[in-house]
């Protein structure tokens, strides 16, 4: 800041310093009316039109929030439902086997999962674009 009014004093002179001030202050002032003026006209011709449209708006805008949480909803319901099914596959083909003389049972040799966590993932999405794709053809 005073770099840019010895920068000034340099180039208007001294005398004539105090005149440029005041006729850049006066600019500033003007401009702000004008943007003031501006701002005030269009809020009054928008108006009208803002309070038919915002409630329309505002009942778009919870229909797809909705929309969003149910179709998550059933993505992530999806999801657990294949996870719990991988589950219960894998338990079922692997039973625990219990020794004679112990009482608390031993893991099972590892296998592979019949399913990997790849395959998972792209069956869930399979699941949910289908569930939108339903959505969009019940709306049409």
């Amino acid at each position: 800041m005073i770099l840019i009014c010895a920068l000034a004093l340099i180039v208007v002179g001294p005398d004539k310093l105090p005149d440029l001030a005041r006729s850049i202050a006066k600019g500033v002032l003007e401009l702000k009316k004008t943007a003031a003026g501006l701002k005030e006209s269009l809020a009054e011709e928008l108006e009208p039109s803002l309070k038919t449209v915002r409630p329309e708006l505002e009942e778009a805008s919870k229909a797809l929030k909705e929309n969003l949480e149910q179709q998550q909803a059933r993505s992530n319901q999806s999801i657990s439902e294949t996870a719990a099914s991988q589950n219960e596959v894998s338990s079922a083909e692997e039973p625990v086997q219990l020794e004679k003389n112990e009482a608390t049972p031993q893991p099972a040799a590892p296998s592979s999962p019949s399913m990997t966590t790849e395959e998972l993932i792209a069956r869930a999405q399979r699941v949910k674009n289908n569930d939108l794709g339903e959505e969009k053809t019940n709306e049409s």
